[in-house]
């Protein structure tokens, strides 16, 4: 029922991919009606490309390995199944493939959806990259002591600390902070 290939595994060669007569180039992927993302070892790097295309997406979430489960990006944590994206384990791809092929309205409202929900995945890295750094600089205030400095190279290493260029107004990051946290209490859920 599926038509795929694992492609020879050697990560320090870069032209395996292309040069693999089982790649579908990027050009070549509304030939297909439905997309497989499988992650792997890591994150699928092809997960945001494939929800922005014309294809519905398979998300392989169960790998059938207990204690096994696949590495997220930020902007998965509002994908919802049935909405952007089918949900598919090892056990349920064939049944959800039949359900697909039996439902091809719903499909292409899921792909209207992600399509849409790709739209707002600048809004949603900005908020992580706030969230993020902010994280980080409320456990980074404070003056690293000589000690410390010594720790990164034997010699005292130069703190230097670079000028905002353009603080936002008070209303805009209220506004920012706002929306953001709307986002991650809507997609907590």
């Amino acid at each position: 029922m599926f038509d795929l290939a694992f492609l020879e595994d050697d990560l320090l060669n870069s032209t395996v991919v292309g040069s693999d007569e089982n790649f579908v180039p990027l050009d070549r992927w509304p030939e297909w009606r439905y997309l497989l993302d499988l992650p792997g070892n890591g994150y699928s790097g092809s997960l945001k490309q494939k929800l922005t295309s014309s294809s519905a997406v398979f998300l392989l979430s169960d790998v059938g390995v207990p204690g096994a489960s696949p590495v997220y990006e930020h902007y998965h944590a509002g994908l919802q199944h049935g909405v952007q994206v089918l949900r598919i384990s090892v056990e349920d791809a064939g049944e959800k493939l039949q359900w697909a092929r039996n439902h091809d309205s719903e499909v292409q409202n899921l792909v209207r959806r992600a399509n849409e929900y790709m739209e707002g995945f600048e809004e949603r890295t900005q908020c992580y990259l706030w969230k993020l750094l902010d994280g980080y600089g409320r456990l980074l205030r404070y003056q690293p002591s000589v000690d410390q400095n010594m720790l990164f190279g034997g010699e005292a290493a130069s703190i230097r600390s670079l000028r905002v260029q353009r603080r936002p107004l008070r209303e805009e990051s209220a506004k920012f902070i706002a929306r953001c946290s709307e986002m991650i209490e809507e997609y907590s859920q």
